[in-house]
């Protein structure tokens, strides 16, 4: 369970083991803030790993949509440098995005990481963030 989320009570909390939309199981949360929290997770009859991407409140039906809007806006973009978006949870507990997993470090975790990256690095990761932008 995340940090935050045990400050909701227990039948609202997101959980390793859960299944969600009974289509993919909860593993581990990765990370999370006050408002999401990003967990691996499995799709049940194909075994690929996902990450999914939970609200830890119910989302306003105006959110919700521009959500949805989000979402298929982005389904219809392919690149290589874009992670792919699989769909979107309406739950009872709340309202999810599911995204193709990625395995390695965040972005924000390898610039916490040391030594600093290099100019070479650097050039490189903002190429691919230039191209994703491009394509979207």
């Amino acid at each position: 369970v995340c940090s935050s989320d045990l400050t909701l009570p227990p039948a609202m909390r997101w959980r390793e083991g859960q299944v969600v939309a009974t289509h993919y199981r909860l593993i581990r949360c990765t990370t999370e803030d006050a408002h999401v929290s990003v967990w691996t997770a499995e799709d049940r009859s194909t075994k690929r790993p996902l990450t999914v991407r939970l609200w830890k409140s119910p989302l306003r039906p105006a959110v919700l949509k521009q959500v949805k809007d989000e979402v298929r806006g982005r389904a219809s973009v392919v690149h290589p440098a874009l992670v792919k978006t699989v769909g979107v949870i309406e739950e009872g507990m709340g309202t999810g995005v599911v995204l193709e997993h990625v395995p390695g470090l965040t972005l924000e975790a390898r610039l916490k990481a040391s030594p600093p990256l290099g100019l070479e690095a650097s050039v490189a990761i903002m190429r691919s963030v230039a191209l994703g932008l491009d394509a979207a």
